[in-house]
């Protein structure tokens, strides 16, 4: 269920021109940065039906036919709708670095949104199936491991699973400077299954829940730093001297893109009892929800009481402040164009918006 309110929780009024899924999000961000970010002159002038038409766009996306086959086999073993792959392709796509050879665009792209199907096959076993000892299976990938799986169902997932992160490696080996941030690459994605690895303990230990490893461990799971450094790799003049700095930018960039998901997926997943969002832990630590309001079948009653405590408009002064370190961070950078990437940032935040619900 996705109600559509304005940050008051009072419904919004009939003659009002945002009538979409999306409506209520971009009423949020017009009021909540309008006064201070230049991104919102960008929202306001957002005319609400280009939303429709933007979700129509990517709803009649092809793939490329070597993505293609990677669609068809996880529709055997996955659950999620096509539009999140169809999105996924958009998005990663719409992160890139403008450091990366234009010939070696399409490569990174591909290799990225195989990354996605990785990350989104072991964290719906996670959040969505609660399988504790499946996940910890899944996840010795990262360590040289061979998933094993109980179950038929188990082990054809385990099976493909592997196939995909084979396949990363295999693709991101063909690029120019992949022997240089193989290390890093590595690493990259172990944080990013860190990122479920803790999601799954909160899971099962709800006392774990804090703000510090929230923001440590969470940010990791919207891919933007492993896709960072999957570029880097087809950026032949990429300058070793910015990797700081761009690093430091990374951390910060990935916050944005957690904090769009977060506002734009959490009514979503009350219905799949998934409560590791930092929307649910910000309601509890504040005190505008208890622990046993936190159940699938009182969906309504929490939509409403998280609106009201104008938690979302919390989040997006952070993602606004974020973007501002990014904005520090990347003046000083020689390889990347800031700005571009800022405008990419921003980008990635609209498609969360009229993504509302549906991935």
């Amino acid at each position: 269920m996705i109600l559509n309110v304005h940050p008051d929780g009072g419904p919004v009024p009939e003659s009002s021109s945002d009538k979409s899924q999306w409506g209520r999000l971009r009423h949020l961000f017009v009021e909540t940065l309008s006064e201070s970010s230049d991104f919102s002159s960008k929202i306001v002038m957002l005319d609400p039906s280009s939303g429709d038409a933007t979700v129509r766009t990517w709803e009649q996306l092809e793939f490329p036919e070597n993505l293609q086959s990677w669609v068809d086999r996880y529709r055997q073993v996955g659950q999620r709708d096509i539009y999140l792959w169809r999105w996924c392709l958009f998005a990663v796509d719409l992160i890139t670095l403008s450091s990366v050879d234009p010939e070696l665009m399409v490569a990174s792209r591909d290799i990225k949104f195989l990354i996605g199907m990785f990350n989104c096959l072991i964290d719906d076993v996670a959040d969505q199936d609660h399988n504790h000892r499946f996940v910890r299976s899944l996840l010795t990938l990262t360590r040289g491991g061979t998933p094993q799986g109980e179950t038929p169902a188990e082990r054809q997932l385990a099976e493909f699973v592997t196939q995909v992160w084979n396949e990363i490696w295999k693709r991101a080996a063909e690029l120019p400077r992949f022997r240089e941030f193989e290390p890093l690459l590595a690493f990259d994605l172990r944080q990013l299954c860190t990122t479920v690895e803790h999601s799954d303990l909160t899971t099962q230990l709800p006392e774990l829940m804090n703000r510090i490893e929230h923001d440590l461990y969470s940010s990791h799971g919207m891919m933007v730093t492993v896709a960072a450094t999957v570029d880097l790799m087809a950026s032949p003049a990429f300058h070793r001297q910015d990797l700081s700095g761009l690093r430091s930018l990374l951390w910060h960039a990935e916050s944005m893109a957690r904090i769009g998901n977060m506002v734009s997926t959490w009514e979503r997943e009350i219905a799949d009892g998934d409560f590791s969002s930092g929307v649910f832990m910000e309601a509890l630590w504040q005190g505008n929800i208890r622990p046993t309001d936190l159940r699938a079948e009182n969906e309504e009653q929490l939509v409403r009481m998280i609106i009201a405590s104008d938690i979302e408009g919390d989040f997006l002064r952070r993602w606004e402040s974020h973007r501002t370190e990014v904005r520090q961070y990347g003046e000083k950078l020689s390889s990347i164009d800031i700005e571009d990437y800022i405008g990419r940032l921003d980008g990635l935040l609209e498609s969360e918006i009229f993504s509302h619900g549906q991935k």
